[in-house]
């Protein structure tokens, strides 16, 4: 019960739904029926709660071991990640690079080439939330040492920079260096994460200048960069990469990206997307029929079916 005692409980505008979960807690006297909290803020006030424990009471690591620690961890949520299950690992590397964030810039700085590639990837977990806790965000600062290697770093520490600018995720990260490298770096890998790290610092005012990137990134040759443009055409609609993937579709061979390619159909709400959409609904992909699915009900604003005979009456064959 401690934790719910935090001065950030007393500074949060709580909903009533979050007093009566505390109320079940014994912290307030309310009436029920009791619901509980939000679980994407519950989980943001603990991990803030651990983070000033750790940092009240940890202290700072030895380089050699610090970076050792850092690299299990990143070797743990590379195969965690895969599998969705990432998140606990990630609130235990944000505590780690708070607490040691001065010494893991100063390792990135100087430190031979492998420690270098630990400190770019860590780097990417410097966020925290605004909070009442007087913890800061170094997130803005590990920018600033990130960004000016970006034109001469080997490309395994690259690789490592541009998801650390797809961790910290912040739209005022300079966009110009992540385009270019989307569209012209020669490792398919490096081209995939800085598209995806598109995905998480492009804003509805900036995603038009990058829709030049996006639309040749749908033509890459590796399908995780295709994968990631899809994404990008999801977020942020346009009719050049609405017409782009009404093309692309019918010879994609990737199921995946034809999935994506569907998605990014339906958040267009481009009719003329849907006869392309009902042929989909018999593949023999699960993944393709379900966004092919959603994407027809997004478009037309009713559920007829999950066959394309379902879709004759307004689609026929």
């Amino acid at each position: 019960m401690k934790r719910w005692k935090h001065p950030l409980f007393r500074q949060l505008p709580w909903s009533a739904a979050v007093l009566a979960s505390l109320a079940s807690a014994g912290c307030v006297t309310t009436s029920p029926p009791l619901v509980m909290p939000d679980p994407a803020i519950a989980e943001q006030i603990d991990n803030l709660n651990r983070l000033s424990e750790y940092l009240a009471n940890t202290p700072p690591e030895e380089p050699a071991a610090l970076v050792n620690s850092i690299e299990r961890l990143m070797i743990s949520w590379q195969r965690e990640q895969r599998q969705g299950r990432e998140r606990p690992l990630e609130h235990l590397v944000n505590r780690k690079v708070v607490a040691n964030f001065d010494e893991l810039v100063v390792i990135f700085q100087t430190g031979n080439h492998e420690r270098r590639l630990v400190a770019a990837w860590a780097l990417g977990f410097s966020r925290v939330p605004e909070n009442p806790m007087g913890i800061a965000s170094r997130h803005q600062e590990a920018l600033a040492v990130l960004m000016p290697v970006i034109e001469s770093a080997p490309a395994d520490t690259l690789n490592n920079v541009i998801l650390a600018v797809w961790k910290i995720g912040d739209p005022e990260t300079p966009l110009q260096p992540i385009l270019d490298i989307a569209v012209n770096h020669p490792v398919a890998e490096v081209r995939a994460n800085a598209v995806l790290a598109l995905t998480a610092i492009l804003t509805e005012q900036t995603a038009i200048a990058a829709n030049d990137a996006v639309l040749l990134a749908l033509t890459d040759s590796d399908p995780k960069v295709r994968l990631h443009a899809t994404s990008l055409a999801s977020m942020h609609p346009h009719r050049l990469t609405t017409e782009r993937i009404l093309r692309l579709l019918p010879n994609e061979k990737t199921p995946l990206v034809r999935a994506g390619m569907a998605k990014a159909l339906g958040a267009a709400q481009d009719p003329s997307a849907g006869p392309l959409l009902q042929r989909m609904l018999a593949s023999p992909r699960g993944v393709e029929r379900t966004w092919a699915h959603a994407a027809l009900v997004a478009i037309y604003g009713t559920d007829l079916g999950n066959t394309p005979d379902d879709w004759e009456r307004i689609l026929p064959r």
